[in-house]
């Protein structure tokens, strides 16, 4: 089908772009037209895509060239090794689509919920920071097979300070990603959810050690993004609803005199995870938290931080004490 945007950049002509428009040297940017600013893009991403085809051809030429140097025996075993490069990855992506079919059906495995119920708390710049980790947080639970099974809950008005339609839990719903694997995805009065399975809320004000995760049991993590402005509010909660509550050991696992108490979101879910996995908070805290807060002694014993470095500085109230 073709194409009838004008301002496709494939069909920009270079040499029809004038000397003053094409060379931002000649003339001062703020004294560019729209129109002006507009061609300059097209030009240098025109340039840009033409450079890229040049060295595909050239990569593409070098390794034809390559190829026809080598014996039909030396053909041979390069295609029989990339043919068991394949089949080994295709192995290993039925093995883990076989785990999380399996987990994802499990009933005695612990599930971590998202509670989007504290989305009025944040800005607009909160909201999108929140769907964007616990996004990411459902690609470190799926990678890992489901050693934990995802939940998202959103809390409906109920006439009792009972939270208005989520955008979060709307956006969430249209996420693609949750196509072949879909978490459950419950919009419920809290006393419904509550009364329906065993419910731990993690909060890093809770004075309660999480040491393990109980099989069966819903551990609810407060998904929102408020920079620690809204500080015990999660736990508040819990206690107004007799809900229990838990904290991550991390001052007793590691050495955490210099850490920020709240973590992100995928942080937390980053940690479980490593944690189902290991059973060791130690190594879990050493490999998923912040390089910049886990120190040099604690760090050497596991390796290096498998967490997002884009979600710095978007905090959710789950934790440790200072």
């Amino acid at each position: 089908m073709a194409d009838d945007n004008p301002r496709k950049t494939s069909e920009v002509d270079l040499s029809k772009v004038p000397a003053h428009v094409a060379n931002p040297r000649t003339k001062s940017w703020k004294d560019r037209t729209e129109d002006e600013r507009r061609a300059i893009f097209a030009a240098k991403k025109a340039a840009k895509k033409e450079r890229a085809k040049k060295a595909r051809e050239e990569a593409h030429a070098a390794q034809k060239k390559h190829w026809e140097s080598l014996t039909e025996e030396e053909r041979a075993a390069i295609k029989a090794k990339t043919a068991a490069k394949h089949d080994q990855k295709r192995k290993a992506q039925q093995e883990l689509h076989d785990t999380c079919m399996r987990n994802m059906a499990d009933e005695t495995l612990p599930t971590l919920a998202f509670d989007l119920q504290f989305e009025g708390v944040m800005n607009e710049r909160g909201v999108k920071s929140t769907i964007s980790q616990v996004k990411y947080s459902y690609s470190i639970m799926r990678a890992a097979g489901f050693p934990v099974k995802p939940l998202i809950y959103s809390r409906v008005a109920d006439g009792e300070g009972g939270a208005a339609p989520s955008r979060c839990l709307s956006e969430l719903r249209a996420f693609d990603g949750f196509h072949k694997y879909p978490p459950p995805m419950v919009e419920a009065k809290w006393g419904d959810f509550a009364a329906s399975r065993p419910v731990v809320y993690l909060s890093a004000d809770s004075p309660t050690v999480l040491t393990d995760l109980e099989p069966g049991t819903t551990y609810m993590i407060g998904a929102f993004v408020d920079h620690n402005s809204k500080k015990g509010l999660t736990k508040a909660f819990a206690d107004e609803h007799s809900v229990r509550t838990a904290r991550l050991p991390i001052q007793e696992s590691i050495d955490a005199t210099n850490m920020c108490k709240v973590l992100t979101i995928n942080h937390v879910v980053d940690s479980v995870v490593h944690f189902m996995k290991s059973k060791s908070w130690t190594e879990a805290f050493t490999a998923c938290l912040p390089m910049r807060n886990v120190p040099t002694s604690e760090r050497a014993k596991v390796g290096n931080s498998t967490a997002d470095p884009s979600a710095s500085g978007s905090e959710v109230d789950v934790g440790d004490d200072d």
